[in-house]
């Protein structure tokens, strides 16, 4: 049996207005792991859940392309989430994905899928597996975008969700226990604490009142009282989650004779995708203890 999720037709846009879209925070570091981080989070193994399996399913389909989940599989890195991409245009296109979410984690996805004009291609929507803690893949959830080498086609997709067999069992509860730093307008940030190298874990979560997607960073960071240089620039969709680290600049660190970082100060900056969820935010600055 097939599901289909219905999709609106998106207008075609050029490509490098989505890719801007997708680095509007400058280079920012790869969506650390749940379990790479050691974040005391709820974590889920795979021994007392049934290997999941999809229904195939259209994930998109509209007059450019239709995309279809036929299957999951697996290697030795990655989680994979089988596709068929059909190009229904006249031109060779190259199809990618991004704004995902696992398990309602943001993860980076790997995809690159080349598909010539009307004409249909296999490819893998690939999650590597320390993404994935919990051992299997309750649901996805992502934006496919396309584009001719010429831009004449170009498209990005609404984010559309993947259940998988796991979900209806998935305990998607999580420990939010921390400094929490910030909690307004849909949006929470919570430090858990630090990672084995001394740099904060950050927390971060959202709900339906943000109707798209925002990204935030650190800003005026400072440690035991000595302002310091750090790296935190994470994306969080609606109804999602992010664990990251904010990575604290080790020469700065090293320069002031910090040594253990005991207290912090910081203050964040939240810049929402869409502008009718408000213009970029400047939390307050939130000093704290760090054991």
């Amino acid at each position: 049996m097939k599901k289909t999720f219905s999709g609106i037709a998106i207008m075609t846009v050029v490509m490098m207005v989505m890719l801007s879209f997708l680095t509007g925070c400058g280079d920012s570091k790869e969506t650390a792991s749940v379990g790479e981080i050691n974040s005391d989070g709820n974590k889920q193994t795979a021994s007392n859940i049934e290997k999941a399996t999809i229904e195939e399913t259209i994930m998109w389909d509209n007059a450019d392309i239709k995309i279809t989940a036929v299957g999951l599989g697996a290697d030795q890195n990655y989680h994979i989430v089988k596709l068929k991409v059909e190009n229904k245009t006249s031109s060779d296109i190259h199809v990618m994905a991004s704004r995902t979410a696992v398990n309602s984690f943001v993860v980076e996805p790997s995809m690159g899928v080349n598909v010539s004009a009307n004409s249909t291609a296999d490819g893998e929507l690939k999650i590597r597996k320390e993404y994935v803690p919990a051992g299997v893949i309750a649901d996805v959830e992502t934006r496919f975008s396309y584009s001719s080498s010429n831009y004449s086609v170009s498209g990005k997709t609404q984010r559309v969700k993947l259940e998988t067999s796991a979900a209806a069992t998935f305990d998607y509860s999580y420990d939010e226990s921390g400094t929490v730093l910030y909690d307004e307008k849909g949006i929470k940030i919570i430090c858990k604490g630090l990672n084995d190298d001394g740099n904060p874990i950050i927390y971060m979560s959202s709900t339906g009142e943000l109707s798209e997607g925002c990204c935030v960073e650190e800003l005026d960071v400072y440690v035991n009282d000595k302002e310091v240089n750090a790296d935190f620039c994470q994306w969080v969709f609606t109804n999602t989650r992010n664990l990251s680290v904010l990575e604290l600049d080790g020469k700065d660190v090293d320069g002031n004779d910090i040594g253990k970082v005991k207290t912090m100060k910081l203050s964040f900056k939240i810049n929402k995708e869409n502008m009718a969820d408000g213009s970029p935010v400047k939390t307050e600055p939130v000093e704290f203890s760090l054991n």
